[in-house]
């Protein structure tokens, strides 16, 4: 990029700050999401599962499924019979608590750690098995209404909040039967409760992610619109003519050097994380599968989207979030006269807008979104 423009934006790679913080917030992503790969193995083995049987769970895939259950089980206790003649109903019994004690801990030798790893995927496939049975029989007992005017009472809604929340959530209800006639929910996918691997992804690490670009977007943006006053230079720059039209070219440069660096970090975070944890075979999963949800409530989007279409609308919001940090930080700074006041002034204004948003949470709609986002969208 050449001209003031460009010149505008090297300003920021010529400051050894940025770059080293980018590399310190990826560093730090890495340590968030790095627990998952203590469970690489369990989350290969579902991708092994979709490869085989597909990620949809029609009555062929359950079918398939339920051999494959069999024949890991067999396995299992063709193992276990000639330890210690004992065989398993299900691969979870072995699993429990007492006979754990008894033959594993108790044992600690009677047993490998490729047989103990055996026995575990067994009941993984087991356990897929089971809780695609229960897809139809969770999401027809489902009754959205009702868990409107339980969160409704729950959060004080009333008036006239409370019946535009009514209304939205009859049409959530005409979305749940429509996801369930076209079977979204009947998919194959990491186990929610489980791995918690949406939580991981989307609160976790997207969380860090947020925090981080809002830094980068005020510093970048503070460092180039208060060069010239930081370095005593504007009296000379802002007399010109063309120096007059300047902070159009720093808005410019602002909103760029926001964009890239963003960009970096949220690529190189995800890169590292799809490295730990392997979706090869789930991006099309729809993101309505009983399997996604970690809470207490299945996930009942707005639309159909798929696992990677949600993921590239969680990136937009994120990037065009960026792009008004900046642009705020912009404004800031043209009022005061300190990068580093813009900072503290930032700050400022987001703990006033969380201050605000605190004192009417009870009085409006408002207060039941948090509930309505976190299950629902």
């Amino acid at each position: 990029m050449r001209g003031i423009k460009g010149y505008e934006l090297r300003k920021v790679l010529k400051a050894p700050v940025f770059p080293i913080l980018l590399v310190i917030f990826i560093l730090w992503n890495v340590f968030l999401i790095w627990p998952v790969t203590y469970i690489k193995e369990d989350l290969q083995l579902v991708n092994a599962l979709t490869a085989e049987y597909g990620a949809e769970m029609d009555e062929a895939a359950l079918a398939g499924l339920s051999q494959k259950a069999n024949e890991s089980l067999g396995e299992m206790n063709a193992v276990t019979e000639s330890r210690t003649e004992q065989s398993y109903e299900t691969a979870a019994s072995f699993f429990e608590k007492d006979n754990l004690t008894k033959y594993v801990y108790n044992q600690p030798g009677l047993y490998t750690e490729d047989e103990l790893q055996i026995f575990h995927q067994a009941m993984l496939i087991e356990h897929y098995y089971v809780k695609s049975q229960t897809a139809d029989t969770v999401y027809k007992q489902l009754d959205v209404e009702a868990y409107a005017e339980d969160a409704m009472e729950l959060y004080g809604v009333t008036g006239s909040p409370a019946e535009f929340i009514r209304t939205q959530f009859a049409a959530l209800g005409e979305r749940l039967g429509e996801l369930i006639d076209k079977e979204e929910h009947k998919q194959l996918f990491f186990d929610g409760g489980m791995y918690r691997m949406h939580s991981k992804l989307f609160e976790t690490l997207f969380g860090g992610i947020a925090i981080e670009l809002m830094v980068l977007a005020v510093l970048i943006t503070g460092l180039i619109c208060k060069y010239e006053t930081e370095h005593r230079s504007e009296h000379v720059v802002y007399s010109t003519r063309r120096g007059r039209k300047l902070m159009w070219d720093k808005l410019f440069a602002s909103l760029t050097g926001s964009f890239i660096s963003g960009v970096l970090l949220i690529i190189a975070s995800l890169g590292v994380y799809f490295l730990m944890a392997d979706y090869s075979g789930l991006w099309n999963v729809s993101m309505s599968s009983l399997f996604i949800s970690d809470k207490n409530f299945p996930y009942i989007p707005w639309w159909e989207l798929s696992f990677l279409e949600y993921l590239m609308l969680v990136i937009l919001i994120f990037v065009m979030a960026q792009l008004m940090f900046s642009s705020m930080a912009f404004i800031i700074s043209i009022l005061v006269r300190n990068s580093y006041y813009v900072f503290g002034v930032f700050a400022l204004c987001l703990g006033i807008i969380v201050a605000w948003r605190s004192f009417i949470y009870h009085q409006t709609a408002s207060s039941f979104w948090p509930v309505y986002l976190t299950h629902f969208i």
